[in-house]
C-alpha cells in the first residue's frame, strides 16, 4: 500500500471515532448548515435564454446587450388567429376585442401590432400623415374585410400581419428589452452606490410570467371558429423551462422509486434504504441551495443533476452501509463497526468521488457559461454526497439503534457463484479478452465518424406537443417568428442620409432573400425590416401615394427632409431602425426555426453578404469603412454551438488527464493507474460508436456524456485496483489476488453499478427527448463499463504484473 493510502485510512479511521464519539454536536452543526442553505431554495431560478449560455463578459453577449439598450428587444410573441373562409363582422369584433385585452392585460410589453394598428403612410393635401392601417374604415366592415384581403399582396404587410394567402392574421408583441431606462455609467455609478445592482433586462421570472398571461387569454378565446396558435423564441423557452422542472420531478421520483426498491432487495432492512435515500436527497437540496445562494440558475446543461446526484451519492452510502452491516453481523460492536467500515471503505469512496469530481471540474474551462456553471455546481454536489456520507451517516448510526440481521444467504450464494464464474473466466483467459477489448475498441471510430450535432429544441418535445404544431404551422403561413438583427454602424452621424448606404442595404436584403431561397430551402429569409421601408412610403406618400414613387429618394437632402417629416407625424417607429444620430441602422429579418447547428453558418453567410456588398459599393465611391455585426437571439443561439463542441473536446481530454493522473496518485503505481484507464475509455468509445452507428445526434445533453461517464465509470475501476492492490502484497500472487477481490469489491460494483443504471434510466420517464437520451445513454456506458471492470481490468492486471513474496499483513477477507 502507497504512504498516500495508509495516511487516508488513517484519517478515516480518524474521523469514524470522532463522529460515533460526538454524534450530537455533528447533526446539529450539519442541521445549521442545512437551515441556512435551504432556506435559499425559493430563490433558485431557471435561465435557458440564449444570452444564459455566455459568459457575462462575453464579447457577443456585450454586444447583444447595446443592441437591446439601443433598439429594444429581438423577441417577439407571434399569435396567429385562422381566417374564416368569408369574414364577418363577429369575427372581426373578437379579433379587435382580443388584442385589446393583450394589449391591456400582459405585462412587461413594448407594443401589440396586427394589421389593425400597422402603420400606413399616406399624403393628403400635401401632408404626411402616418395612422393605422384600419384606423379610417373600422366603422365599415366591407371595407375592412377588402383591406384586409389586400394587405396579402402588399410586402409591408405580407407573412408580418397576415399570411400570403390570406387565411391567418397575427399578432406580433414585442416585449420590454429594459426594466427601467439605461442610465450612464457615471449615474450608475453614484446615484444610488449601497443598493446591490440587479439586471436591467427582463429576467426568466418576468418572461415567465408574459408567456402565462398570454396563454390565459388566448385559452380564452380559443374556439372552432376562433383558431389560434402562437409561438416565439419566450413562449418555447417558457415551455423548455416547465418541461424541464417537471421533468426534474418525474426522474426524482422515478430515481427514488428505483434507489428504495434496489435497496430493498439488497439490504432488507428499514436502515439500508432510509439511511441513503436521505444521504442522496440532502445532497442534491444542499446544492440546488447552493446553486440559489450563489445566483446559479438552473439552466439547459444542469437538468441532469438530479438523477446524477442520485446515483453518484448511494453509491458512496452503499459502500459504507455494505461493509459496516457485515462487520456488525460479525462483531456485534457498532462502534467498531463503523471504524471499521470508514476505514476500509472510506479511501476507494473518497478516492471515487475526487475522480467524479475531477471529470466534472473539466467543464469549468469551457466557453459556454452554463456548461461551466454545472461543472462547479454537479462537482460540489459529489463533494457534498461525500460529506454527508462520512460525516453525516456515522453520526445516525451511532445515535439511532440498529437491527441485527441475517442477510439473504440464497440470494447471497447466488450472486457470489456469479462472481466466482466471471473471475474463473477472467483469470483463464486474459490475453483473449484484452485482445477482444483492444479490436471493440478500434472498430467503434468506424460508426464514430458518422457522429453529427443538432441543437433543435423544438425536437425535444413530443411529436403532438402544441408548442411544435404551433410553431410549424407559423413558419408555414407567416414565415416564422425568428429574427435575425443585422447592424450597420457607419460610425458618422447622419451618415444614413447617404443614397448609397441605403440603397446598399436594400441590396444586401435581397441578396440574402436570394441566397436562403437557393441554399437553404426549409429556411428561406422572405424579406427585411428596415429604415429603408419608412423611407419609401414616405416618399411614396409625398408624391400624391403613386406606386411609381415606393422608391428610395436619390438626394441626400430629400433623405433628410423626408425622415424629419415621418418623426414629425407622431410616429416612433424610426426608433426602433436607427438610432438618435442616424449613424447606425438596424435590419430585421425573420427566419424560420431550424435546427441551431444551421444558423451558426448561414448567419456568417448573411454577414458575409453584407460585408461583401458594402465594400464593394463603398470602394467605387471612397468612402469610409461601415462596420457590419449581426447580433439578436438567433445569432446567440449560433454562436453557442461551435463553443459547445470546442468545449466539449477540451473537457473530454482534460477530463481524461485530470482522472488519470488522479488513478496513478491515488492507486500509487504508474503502470497499473495508466493500465487501468482502458476499462473506463473502453465503453464510452463503445456509447459514442453506437450513437453514430444509429444516427442518434449529440446534442446540448448528450454531448457531455464522455466528460461524466469518465468520472462515474471510473469509480468501479478505482475500487477494483483499490482491493486488487491490497491482496496482491498480501498474497504475491495476481491470479488469486482477483478471486480475492471479486469475493470482496465485487458484489458492492454489481450493486453500484445495477443502481447507477436504474438511476441514470429514470430520465427516460420524461418527456424531453435529450434528458432522455441522456439517461439512456448513461446507463448504458456504466453497464458496459461493470463488464470491462469484470473482464478487461483483471485481464490487465494479470498480464501485467508479477507474483512476490507476499507481505504478513492479515487479510481484508479474514478480517471481513
Amino acid at each position: 500500500m502507497s504512504w498516500i493510502n495508509r495516511q487516508i485510512e488513517l484519517n478515516f479511521e480518524w474521523l469514524g471515532n470522532f463522529t460515533f464519539n460526538h454524534p450530537k454536536r455533528v447533526l446539529l452543526c450539519i442541521l445549521l448548515l442545512l437551515a441556512a442553505v435551504l432556506s435559499q431554495l425559493p430563490h433558485l431560478t431557471i435561465d435557458t435564454s440564449p444570452e444564459g449560455m455566455l459568459h457575462p463578459n462575453d464579447p457577443v453577449r456585450l454586444e447583444y446587450n447595446e443592441f437591446r439598450d439601443q433598439f429594444g428587444t429581438d423577441e417577439i410573441i407571434l399569435i396567429a388567429v385562422e381566417v374564416p373562409e368569408e369574414l364577418n363582422k363577429e369575427f372581426l369584433a373578437k379579433f379587435s376585442v382580443f388584442q385589446n385585452e393583450i394589449e391591456q392585460k400582459v405585462p412587461y410589453l413594448k407594443d401589440v401590432t396586427s394589421l389593425f394598428n400597422a402603420r400606413s403612410t399616406r399624403g393628403e393635401n400635401n401632408t404626411l400623415i402616418v395612422e393605422e392601417y384600419l384606423n379610417d374604415a373600422r366603422s365599415n366592415n366591407g371595407e375592412i374585410a377588402e383591406r384586409i384581403r389586400s394587405a396579402s399582396n402588399d410586402p409591408l404587410y405580407r407573412n408580418q400581419y397576415i399570411s400570403e394567402n390570406g387565411r391567418w392574421l397575427s399578432l406580433v408583441l414585442e416585449t420590454d428589452a429594459l426594466l427601467e431606462p439605461v442610465k450612464s455609467l457615471e449615474n450608475a455609478e453614484f446615484d444610488t452606490p449601497n443598493v446591490e445592482p440587479v439586471s436591467r433586462y427582463l429576467s426568466p421570472k418576468q418572461n415567465s410570467e408574459i408567456v402565462k398571461i398570454v396563454s390565459e387569454i388566448i385559452n380564452v378565446y380559443q374556439a372552432p371558429d376562433f383558431r389560434i396558435a402562437y409561438t416565439g423564441n419566450p413562449v418555447i423557452l417558457e415551455i423548455f423551462n416547465q418541461e424541464t422542472m417537471k421533468n426534474m420531478l418525474i426522474t426524482c421520483g422515478g430515481a427514488t422509486v428505483i434507489l428504495v426498491v434496489s435497496l430493498i432487495l439488497f439490504f432488507r432492512r428499514l436502515s439500508g434504504v432510509l439511511l441513503p435515500i436521505c444521504i442522496v436527497q440532502l445532497s442534491v437540496l444542499t446544492t440546488l441551495g447552493l446553486m440559489a445562494c450563489f445566483g446559479m440558475p438552473f439552466t439547459m446543461s444542469t437538468n441532469t443533476l438530479v438523477p446524477f446526484l442520485y446515483a453518484v451519492g448511494i453509491g458512496d452510502a452503499i459502500h459504507i452501509l455494505a461493509i459496516f452491516y457485515r462487520q456488525y453481523e460479525m462483531t456485534e460492536n457498532k462502534q467498531d463497526a463503523v471504524i471499521y467500515a470508514l476505514k476500509h471503505s472510506g479511501p476507494p469512496v473518497f478516492l471515487t468521488s475526487l475522480t467524479t469530481a475531477g471529470g466534472l471540474i473539466s467543464f469549468v474551462f469551457a466557453e459556454r457559461f452554463d456548461i461551466a456553471q454545472m461543472g462547479i455546481c454537479v462537482a460540489t454536489g459529489v463533494m457534498l454526497a461525500l460529506f454527508f456520507t462520512v460525516v453525516l451517516l456515522p453520526s445516525v448510526l451511532a445515535l439511532f439503534p440498529i437491527q441485527l440481521h441475517v442477510g439473504n444467504k440464497k440470494t447471497s450464494k447466488a450472486t457470489n457463484h456469479m462472481l466466482e464464474v466471471v473471475s474463473d473466466f477472467a483469470c483463464a483467459y486474459p490475453k483473449q479478452i484484452l485482445l477482444s477489448a483492444i479490436a471493440v475498441f478500434l472498430l467503434a471510430f468506424i460508426p464514430i465518424s458518422s457522429l453529427y450535432f443538432s441543437n433543435d429544441t423544438l425536437s425535444l418535445f413530443e411529436e403532438d406537443a402544441k408548442i411544435r404544431k404551433d410553431t410549424m404551422l407559423v413558419d408555414r403561413e407567416l414565415g416564422g417568428a425568428g429574427v435575425v438583427e443585422v447592424i450597420v454602424d457607419t460610425h458618422e452621424e447622419n451618415g444614413l442620409y447617404d443614397p448609397l448606404i441605403l440603397q446598399t442595404i436594400d441590396d444586401s436584403i435581397q441578396q440574402v432573400v436570394q441566397y436562403t431561397k437557393s441554399n437553404y430551402p426549409n429556411t428561406v429569409i422572405e424579406s427585411g425590416i428596415s429604415i429603408t421601408d419608412i423611407l419609401r412610403e414616405t416618399h411614396r406618400a409625398l408624391h400624391d401615394n403613386d406606386q411609381a414613387y415606393y422608391r428610395l429618394p436619390a438626394q441626400r437632402e430629400a433623405i433628410a427632409q423626408e425622415l424629419l417629416l415621418f418623426e414629425n407625424s407622431g410616429s416612433d417607429d424610426l426608433e426602433r431602425v436607427v438610432d438618435s444620430k442616424f449613424s447606425m441602422a438596424r435590419i430585421s429579418m425573420k427566419i424560420p426555426y431550424a435546427d441551431g447547428v444551421i444558423y451558426y453558418p448561414l448567419l456568417r453567410e448573411i454577414e458575409a453578404i453584407f460585408k461583401s456588398t458594402f465594400t464593394k459599393a463603398l470602394k467605387a465611391t471612397g468612402a469610409e469603412k461601415i462596420d457590419i455585426s449581426l447580433t439578436g437571439g438567433m445569432a446567440l443561439v449560433g454562436t453557442s454551438i461551435p463553443r459547445t463542441l470546442h468545449s466539449m473536446g477540451t473537457s473530454y481530454v482534460i477530463a481524461f488527464i485530470i482522472v488519470t493522473l488522479l488513478m496513478v496518485l491515488l492507486i500509487g503505481n504508474v503502470k497499473i493507474g495508466l493500465l487501468s484507464m482502458f476499462p473506463n475509455v473502453l465503453p464510452i468509445a463503445m456509447v459514442l460508436g453506437f450513437m453514430g452507428a444509429t444516427s442518434t445526434p449529440l446534442d446540448m445533453t448528450t454531448v457531455m456524456i464522455g466528460s461524466i461517464a469518465i468520472g462515474v465509470v471510473v469509480d468501479d475501476t478505482l475500487h477494483f485496483m483499490h482491493t486488487y492492490r491490497r491482496f496482491y502484497f498480501e498474497l504475491g500472487d495476481s491470479k488469486r489476488a482477483v478471486k480475492e477481490t471479486f469475493y470482496t469489491s465485487g458484489r458492492a460494483m454489481l450493486i453500484t453499478s445495477i443502481i447507477l443504471c436504474g438511476c441514470f434510466s429514470s430520465n427516460m420517464l420524461g418527456t424531453l427527448a435529450n434528458v432522455d437520451r441522456f439517461g439512456f445513454f448513461l446507463a448504458l456506458t456504466v453497464a458496459l463499463a461493470l463488464i470491462g471492470d469484470f473482464l478487461v481490468s483483471p485481464a490487465l492486471v494479470i498480464l501485467f504484473t508479477k507474483s512476490h513474496q507476499p507481505n504478513k499483513e492479515p487479510s481484508a477477507k479474514k478480517e471481513l
